[in-house]
């Protein structure tokens, strides 16, 4: 996690995700084979909160650091692929 803040009703996270590529759930990565590759992504999720309950949803990805990962010939080097703050 990067970053949590809330204040007017909103709630924003900020984090990275780590995992092995296994398969294609995405449209984006459709007709791609598993490539096994450890990848991170990146993302920022806003929520609308009222009364209590979540009213509404946005998230950005970063569905293009993802792809070039999965694509790339040299493994992921978490020391200089992390996410810059």
């Amino acid at each position: 996690m990067h970053g949590v803040t809330s204040g007017g009703g909103l709630v924003m996270l900020w984090f990275s995700s780590r995992a092995r590529h296994v398969g294609n759930g995405f449209p984006q990565l459709a007709g791609r084979e598993p490539s096994g590759r450890v990848i991170v992504a990146e993302a920022v999720h806003l929520f609308r909160v009222i009364d209590g309950r979540l009213a509404e949803h946005w998230a950005v990805r970063d569905d293009l650091g993802v792809q070039r990962q999965i694509d790339s010939a040299e493994p992921l080097d978490p020391a200089r692929d992390r996410p810059r703050f």
